[in-house]
């Protein structure tokens, strides 16, 4: 193509096209019907080639490589495939995820949470496990911040790596005497924007330091596990609610559906 045959440029960068910009015959008055019916069947035309190529690009990208409208329904944030991956199941016979437990917790000055978890004589439920090229940790936490979360605010405290540990952390306190984590070894806090999600196995050893600011910390705490988990409290959704949910967010409240005998 050569932009000489469209316009012309003058010595100070001014392009002047050889033919004004028009809008096609469908807006001519008086109409002409043959003419229009040129523009658009015609070759080139508005339809045919480039119109057309588009529209079937976009009826294929939307059938076949576009989620479902139940997933599209509401904007969520996108950890679940992160989820998935380490303690959905992943490449086995009884692949999915359950939420096990959610909550809001506030923490107002003064409060805190002490150091729990650890790899040490840790339960199946909340354990960590890589092997074979698979992940299968019995439960993962995300805790969503609802508000900012910096220095004197309560954050969340990890101790990186304890999730594999086989030996107790010598100075990690009595979780029934409600012991501080804020100067224990080796614990780090993680600060958080409001908005952000922080993702981690149960099985690491965790806590919150000491809310030293005015104000709360507030988060959403979201617990998954693998489809066949149960909640250790032996709470239940009501049908009500699971009938009022699209099928994929049905499917991660109750991804097994009890069996009862016909009445």
């Amino acid at each position: 193509m050569d932009e000489k045959d469209f316009g012309q440029e003058d010595a100070r960068g001014h392009w002047a096209p050889t033919k004004p910009i028009g809008y096609g015959p469908a807006f001519d008055w008086p109409p002409d019907p043959k003419r229009l019916v040129q523009w658009l069947f015609g070759f080139p035309g508005y339809f045919l080639p480039w119109n057309l190529f588009y529209a079937a690009m976009a009826l294929v990208l939307w059938t076949w490589f576009s989620p479902s409208l139940d997933t599209t329904k509401e904007l969520a944030p996108g950890w679940i495939a992160y989820l998935r991956h380490y303690c959905g199941e992943e490449k086995s016979y009884v692949e999915g995820l359950y939420i096990d437990e959610s909550m809001v917790s506030v923490r107002r000055s003064g409060g805190h949470h002490p150091v729990h978890s650890g790899g040490y004589q840790a339960a199946l439920r909340g354990g960590y496990h890589y092997a074979h090229g698979v992940f299968r940790a019995g439960q993962c936490n995300i805790i969503l911040a609802l508000t900012d979360i910096g220095p004197g605010d309560g954050a969340t405290m990890v101790i990186p790596g304890s999730h594999k540990s086989n030996f107790p952390h010598p100075h990690a306190g009595d979780y029934a005497a409600l012991d501080r984590m804020d100067h224990l070894d080796g614990a780090e806090p993680v600060y958080l924007e409001k908005g952000d999600a922080l993702l981690f196995v149960d099985g690491l050893m965790h806590g919150g330091s000491s809310r030293t600011n005015p104000g709360e910390r507030r988060v959403t705490i979201y617990r998954y596990g693998p489809l066949w988990g149960a909640s250790r409290f032996g709470f239940s959704y009501s049908a009500e609610l699971l009938d009022r949910l699209p099928p994929e967010r049905r499917k991660i409240l109750q991804p097994v559906a009890p069996l009862t005998p016909p009445r």
